[in-house]
């Protein structure tokens, strides 16, 4: 009974960082410029958001608002970077 235990806290954390490592594999072209300056950017506060959780429209107001948002934490978003973002998650919605 005790040798079975030994392997559940492992296992558990095996999991864990197993649905870690998974989450940026999950986002379409993962490996792309795009792909990757969003999840960097956009990890500092939160988990990125699968591209087909809204519509491109819906995506337009959430950029605006978590731009507003990192504002208020005197943060910044590059033009640049919240264009590429933007149509990276526009071209990838529902």
């Amino acid at each position: 009974m005790m040798k079975n235990k030994n392997y559940f806290f492992p296992g558990i954390i095996f999991l864990f960082l197993m649905g870690c490592a998974g989450m940026a594999a999950n986002l379409p072209d993962a490996d792309s410029p795009e792909a990757k300056l969003y999840e960097e950017k956009c990890t500092t506060c939160h988990r990125v958001a699968h591209p087909k959780r809204f519509y491109p429209s819906q995506w337009e107001h959430y950029v605006r608002l978590m731009k507003s948002n990192m504002k208020n934490k005197g943060m910044s978003l590059a033009p640049e970077d919240e264009k590429v973002i933007l149509n990276y998650l526009k071209k990838n919605a529902r």
